[in-house]
């Protein structure tokens, strides 16, 4: 075998042990219910063609792998708790838990849906108003407002209202 064949072949197989890893690591961001026959998917398909020899076979099966992987990164949630949440078990977060502090008690973000139940759906309550707001904060936010021609655009709407 020549060093050019070699090579090629080499950069080939990393290509392909690539998109493996690339595709089973997607896998396992999967819900709980799917990861086990997503990654037993993966790893059958890529067993299937594991003597593939043809070089432009190996080509179009990498162009499909790449499209397998871009709808698996469509379809999978973007947090492990969007993931956990619609598989099932909350404890497969690699036993991480997030919590929150709630009228002065740390409370397990699972918890927070019963915490507001037990309220009897009280409204949030907001601290934001015009009496706790600095006025020079407020000048320095017109005048940026006016500098970057968000406001004084001379217009029936709230930019051209605000002074």
């Amino acid at each position: 075998m020549s060093a050019a064949v070699e090579m090629a072949t080499s950069t080939a197989r990393q290509n392909v042990l690539s998109m493996y890893r690339r595709l089973l690591l997607q896998s396992r961001r999967l819900p709980v219910a799917d990861r086990a026959s997503a990654a037993a998917q993966i790893r059958a398909a890529f067993r299937e063609h594991k003597g593939e020899a043809d070089s432009k076979r190996v080509k179009e099966l990498l162009d499909l792998a790449v499209k397998k992987l871009g709808y698996l990164k469509v379809v999978t949630p973007k947090s492990r708790l969007d993931a956990d949440a619609s598989g099932g078990a909350s404890s497969s977060s690699g036993g991480k838990k997030r919590y929150v502090v709630h009228e002065g008690k740390v409370v397990e973000v699972g918890d927070l849906a019963a915490l507001a139940q037990q309220a009897g759906g009280r409204k949030a309550v907001s601290n934001w108003g015009g009496a706790n707001l600095d006025p020079d904060d407020v000048k320095r936010h017109h005048a940026q407002m006016r500098r970057f021609t968000f406001q004084d655009r001379g217009g029936d709407g709230p930019a051209g209202r605000m002074r």
